[in-house]
């Protein structure tokens, strides 16, 4: 099987923040960010923004669940993407899907996929309406912030073949 996933960039959170990833190279189809939170306590909901754009081109439309309630949301027109509703209570994984990320000809579509050791799991789907290629990822709260040893790793993919 032919090597697909290419590690960009890893950042280790040494005191408490946000992470900002910058000059992700064009050189690949996708990009896959995996985001580890040994804990989470007191921050608000998660979201990114990509390229320091804090403009309303954001929509979302997220699902998630807890084992025993649903519930869906959508926003369009926002100043960021959210991945996931607060309160945040415990170890957090996210995988977030950058498709086409490099193209300079469509707006850029990104799935979330969000989980809480115990407690809730959500799948999200995001648009960033420009045409820019994205170069820059800042994930953070809206309140509080990620603990020390949050990590966050971007890979890039290859093209198949």
């Amino acid at each position: 099987m032919a090597k697909t996933y290419e590690p960009i960039a890893t950042q280790v959170l040494g005191v408490a923040g946000g992470f900002d990833m910058s000059s992700i190279p064009a050189t690949f189809t996708d990009l896959v960010v995996v985001v580890n939170l040994p804990s989470v306590s007191g921050a608000g909901s998660i979201y990114f923004r990509v390229n320091g754009d804090g403009s309303d081109l954001y929509n979302c439309t997220i699902l998630s669940g807890n084992g025993s309630a649903v519930a869906c949301s959508m926003s369009g027109s926002y100043t960021l993407a959210t991945i996931a509703p607060s309160p945040l209570t415990t170890a957090t994984n996210i995988v977030m899907h950058f498709q086409n990320y490099a193209s300079v000809s469509e707006n850029k579509v990104m799935l979330t996929r969000f989980s809480q050791v115990g407690y809730r799991t959500s799948l999200g789907v995001n648009m960033w309406r420009s045409t820019a290629a994205i170069n820059r990822i800042v994930l953070s709260t809206t309140s509080g912030s990620f603990p020390i040893g949050s990590t966050m790793t971007i890979y890039g993919i290859l093209r198949a073949g």
